[in-house]
C-alpha cells in the first residue's frame, strides 16, 4: 500500500473528507528539520513550499511557478496530480477544496503545522456548506513509523559582545512594548525570534542556528519549552539569570492551557500555529488577546552598535 492509500484508509477511520500536508513545522519556518518534512514524505516533493490535499478522489500538490517544473519531475508516476500556481500567496488549494467538497464536509489537518491565518482562511472557505476543520497533532506518524526525531544539537548562548544587547534589556523592552499593548503575557513561536530574544544558538536547522522552542514571556519570568537534554547546566544557570525557565517542549499546550486569563496575551496570528491559536483560544476571552505583527521582528532588525575608535 502506497502513503497516499494508507493515509486515505485513515481518513476514512478518522471520518474526513481531506487532508492537507502543508511543509511548515509548528514554527512557521520554511526551512525544517526532518522530522517535519511530510510534504516531501507524502508526495516526494523536495521543494521548500507547496500544499498537499488528498481526498478519497483526488491527492493534488499546489505549488508556484518557482518548482513548476521540479514539481512536475518529482511527481511522475506518484499519482498526485499538479497544481500550477503563480505565486506563494496563492491560496489556490483553499478554493479547490471549497468547490470540490461536498456540504459538512471535515478537513484534516496537523495544527502544529498550520498557522492559525491559514486555517481561519480555510474554516471561513468551509462556512457557507457548513464544513469543518479539525486539528490532529502530528497525524503523519500513523504512516510514518520512521518519522526522525527532534534534533539534539546543544544550545549555547550568543555572547553580549556579538549581539549587542544582552537578554535582560531585550526582555526589558519587550515588556515595555507588552505593557503598551495592555499585555501580560506574549506568546512566542518564531524560532529566529526566540533566538534573538533571550540570545540563544543551536544547529537544529541547516543553516540557521536557532533553537526548535516556543517561549512564553510573563511579568515575573519566560518560559522556554525546548529539548531539555540539548541545555547544559551552564546554559540553564545563565538563563535562570534572566529569569528563564527551561521545560520539555511538548508541554507548551498544557502550559498554556494553565495560565489564569489576568491581563492579555499577545500573539501574531501569521506565525502562530492553529493549534496553540486554539488553546490561546479556550483560556482567554476574545477581548483578552491581542493579535498583531511580532514586535520583535523590527527590534531585532537594528543594527548592533558599534564603537569607532579614535
Amino acid at each position: 500500500m502506497n502513503r497516499v492509500s494508507a493515509l486515505r484508509t485513515l481518513m476514512g477511520e478518522w471520518g474526513w473528507n481531506a487532508a492537507v500536508i502543508v511543509g511548515e513545522d509548528p514554527h512557521n519556518s520554511e526551512y525544517t528539520p526532518l522530522r517535519w518534512c511530510q510534504r516531501e514524505f507524502i508526495s516526494g516533493f523536495t521543494g521548500s513550499a507547496g500544499v498537499v490535499v488528498i481526498t478519497m478522489e483526488h491527492a493534488g500538490l499546489w505549488v508556484d511557478s518557482r518548482y513548476h517544473i521540479q514539481a512536475a519531475r518529482e511527481l511522475a508516476g506518484s499519482g498526485i496530480e499538479l497544481h500550477r500556481m503563480v505565486s506563494v500567496e496563492d491560496a489556490g488549494w483553499i478554493d479547490w477544496i471549497a468547490a470540490n467538497l461536498q456540504p459538512g464536509c471535515v478537513v484534516g489537518v496537523d495544527g502544529l503545522c498550520m498557522s492559525l491565518s491559514v486555517a481561519s482562511r480555510l474554516k471561513a472557505s468551509l462556512e457557507p456548506k457548513s464544513g469543518s476543520v479539525v486539528s490532529k497533532p502530528d497525524f503523519i506518524s500513523a504512516i510514518w513509523t520512521d518519522r526522525p526525531s527532534l534534533p539534539q544539537d546543544a544550545v549555547w548562548m550568543h555572547q553580549t559582545e556579538f549581539s549587542g544587547r544582552t537578554t535582560s534589556d531585550k526582555l526589558a523592552w519587550m515588556r515595555g512594548v507588552m505593557s503598551q499593548n495592555g499585555c501580560a503575557y506574549a506568546l512566542v513561536t518564531t524560532l529566529d525570534q526566540i533566538a534573538w530574544l533571550l540570545n540563544i544558538r543551536s544547529n537544529d536547522i541547516e543553516y540557521c542556528p536557532v533553537v526548535i522552542s516556543f517561549a512564553v514571556i510573563a511579568p515575573d519570568g519566560v518560559e522556554l519549552f525546548a529539548e531539555t537534554s540539548k541545555f547544559s547546566g551552564e546554559v540553564i544557570a545563565s538563563l535562570a539569570a534572566d529569569g528563564v525557565s527551561v521545560h520539555p517542549y511538548g508541554d507548551i499546550s498544557a502550559y498554556i492551557s494553565s495560565l489564569k486569563p489576568v491581563g492579555k496575551i499577545m500573539i501574531d496570528p501569521q506565525s502562530l500555529n492553529f493549534e496553540l491559536g486554539e488553546c490561546v483560544a479556550g483560556v482567554f476571552a476574545e477581548n483578552g488577546i491581542v493579535r498583531c505583527a511580532s514586535p520583535i521582528n523590527l527590534e531585532k532588525s537594528k543594527k548592533n552598535p558599534v564603537e569607532v575608535e579614535g
